[in-house]
């Protein structure tokens, strides 16, 4: 059976390779989820750019994001580098990010509906086609999949990107080093604290 003093060599063992395991000062943390800049949106107007959502038919956003204006709604999505399929009799969008898989051969009553809108959030179905529109420098472009549909509110989605700001990923940087240090210093106490009590023990039983 193990001794008391092996039991506690054990213990500090274990904390000192839980200390070096790959991650561990984040372990107990949750995955931190992506959160939009509140005034990413607004910055993007700002700079004269327009602001993309696509969504599929189960309302989930394929594309939301900030991207250089264009002359009209398809080269928008160009630059937004979003893969667009053209039906070879209409020549109009059936496809967008693989939604649907294919074209459908046979109209079922779903259809890409192309939305615009002057200011992020209004928006208003486009009485052009993507060739003839022209985005609106601040404004934004929605596309959505189904019978009937309306883009999510510019931004909202976990698809929503933007360029983080030049200070986010020092402050990332940061707050991995502090917790670092801290997870450190624990196990530095831990560690500590056997050691001494592995003494003690071997000094009585002495």
């Amino acid at each position: 059976m193990p001794t008391t003093s092996a039991k506690l060599l054990a213990s500090a063992a274990a904390a000192l390779t839980f200390s070096l395991a790959p991650g561990a000062a984040l372990a107990a943390d949750a995955a931190p989820a992506r959160v939009m800049p509140a005034d990413a949106v607004s910055d993007c107007s700002s700079q004269g750019k327009v602001w993309l959502v696509v969504q599929d038919s189960k309302g989930k956003a394929l594309v939301d994001k900030c991207v250089e204006t264009a002359a009209t709604g398809s080269e928008l999505l160009t630059k937004a580098d979003v893969k667009t399929t053209l039906d070879p009799k209409t020549k109009m969008i059936c496809t967008m990010e693989g939604e649907p898989a294919a074209c459908p051969t046979k109209f079922d009553g779903n259809y890409w509906h192309y939305y615009t809108a002057a200011k992020p959030g209004t928006w208003a179905f486009s009485q052009k086609g993507a060739d003839q529109a022209k985005p609106v420098a601040g404004g934004a472009e929605g596309w959505c999949y189904g019978k009937e549909c309306t883009p999510a509110k510019p931004g909202t989605t976990p698809a929503a990107t933007a360029t983080p700001t030049a200070s986010a990923a020092p402050a990332a940087d940061e707050k991995k080093s502090n917790k670092g240090t801290i997870t450190t210093v624990l196990v530095a106490a831990i560690v500590g604290g056997l050691v001494a009590a592995f003494y003690v023990a071997k000094r009585k039983k002495s």
